[in-house]
Formats: C-alpha cells, sequence, structure tokens
C-alpha cells in the first residue's frame, strides 16, 4: 500500500467531529462555546453559551437550536416533508416543553 493510499484509508477512519464555531454571539460577536448542563433538572443536556462573557451575554439550548431549525426547514421546504424520517418530523412538531433557562440571548449587553 503507498503512502498516499495509506494516508487516505486512515482519514477516512477518522471521526467526522471537526471543532469550529458554528456562529457567533450575537451580542459581543465573540465566538460560542457548546457546554453540558450539571444542573439535577437538566443534567447532561448541551447548551451553547458565550465564550467571552459567558451565559450572562448568551445562552441557548442545544436542542432548542435543532427544534427551531427544523420547523424552519419545514415552513420554507415542505416538499422536503417526505424525506425526512418520520422521528425528525414528530421531533419538530412536539410541543415546546418547559425548561428552566430556556433561550436567553436577549440581554441587555456583554
Amino acid at each position: 500500500m503507498s503512502s498516499s493510499s495509506s494516508r487516505a484509508t486512515s482519514w477516512i477512519q477518522s471521526p467526522a467531529h471537526v471543532e469550529m464555531p458554528i456562529f457567533v454571539c450575537p451580542r459581543c460577536r465573540a465566538s460560542v462555546d457548546q457546554r453540558v448542563s450539571r444542573t439535577p433538572k437538566n443534567h447532561n443536556r448541551p447548551f451553547y453559551m458565550c465564550s467571552e462573557n459567558g451565559v450572562k451575554c448568551f445562552f441557548l439550548w442545544v436542542d432548542a437550536l435543532a427544534k427551531t431549525l427544523m420547523n424552519k426547514l419545514q415552513e420554507e421546504h415542505e416538499e422536503w416533508l417526505p424525506i425526512l424520517p418520520r422521528t425528525a418530523v414528530a421531533a419538530a412538531r412536539a410541543p415546546e416543553e418547559e425548561t428552566e433557562g430556556g433561550a436567553r440571548n436577549n440581554r441587555a449587553s456583554c
């Protein structure tokens, strides 16, 4: 096996996870970090927060963002509904659950 094909094989088998900011804080334009809640009510629930100023500047549950994006996609592209997995469509249409510290990106300033 040549070194180039060996590199290609190891690249294919490597994890597909890449660390990079997907979006920035809407208040201060700093990068946004993904963290995991350790509170009893939301234990192990992932969320986004401002990397520079923390949750006082920007906070958003990961699942809330996913649900919002799915709803937006469905509104704009109804023709795609038949090809989406049924579980994704059902999850996006589920009623909003009450969450402690829901999406709080409307802070006065950082």
